[in-house]
């Protein structure tokens, strides 16, 4: 009998040190996901924002995954803002009937030329009623050379991010979380916007 309750000593020990290991795995994810929301709320700070030059800015309480809803690109496509999971993504709502979207294209499309290569991208996404019609002569006109074209024909892109008005611009952190919406027209291609959005996009990374 003294084995058995000897090796029923060692499975009960071995049960809590487990019990012991996974508590402490558990308390690490929590408190790496703390240090995660917490350098992403230093960053992306609305008084951070607005001494960039961002007015209507409205940070999010909590980082949340953005929508996954199917939208379309240049070729009609299906596309989801998951394949952009390691980019920072600006994500701008906007349609060519719309007079300050209009207006902020060009600032677009220099932001998106200037920060490429620090992987940020702006996706700039038509509300527009036939947008793959529309959109190409429109960049062709407006020369917008560097941003791709995407089209959300069917609006449930639009919907589920909750955007009410045009244009709406959403910050999707490398993560892809959204982490901020900036509603009507900005300056975008001012060089404080800019420093902005590189460490608000990026926060929360290691060595961030």
């Amino acid at each position: 009998m003294k084995p058995s309750f000897a090796l029923f000593g060692l499975v009960l020990a071995g049960m809590i040190a487990g019990g012991w290991a996974a508590y402490g795995i558990k308390a690490d994810r929590a408190r790496t996901l703390e240090v995660h929301r917490q350098a992403i709320t230093d960053a992306c700070s609305h008084d951070r924002a607005r001494a960039a030059g961002l007015t209507s800015y409205l940070p999010v309480a909590r980082p949340q995954p953005a929508s996954q809803t199917t939208f379309m690109d240049a070729r009609g496509n299906g596309i989801r803002l998951a394949d952009f999971r390691g980019t920072g993504v600006v994500l701008n709502f906007w349609a060519t009937w719309c007079v300050p979207c209009v207006a902020e294209m060009p600032a677009l499309d220099r932001l998106d030329a200037n920060l490429a290569d620090e992987g940020i991208r702006v996706v700039a996404v038509s509300e527009d009623r036939k947008p793959l019609e529309v959109s190409p002569p429109f960049y062709e006109k407006h020369g917008l050379l560097s941003m791709g074209i995407y089209a959300d024909n069917t609006m449930a892109l639009a919907r589920n991010m909750n955007v009410a008005g045009l244009p709406t611009t959403s910050l999707i952190n490398r993560a892809g979380e959204e982490v901020a919406a900036v509603l009507g027209p900005a300056e975008w291609d001012q060089l404080d916007i800019a420093d902005f959005l590189r460490r608000c996009l990026r926060a929360g990374e290691p060595g961030e």
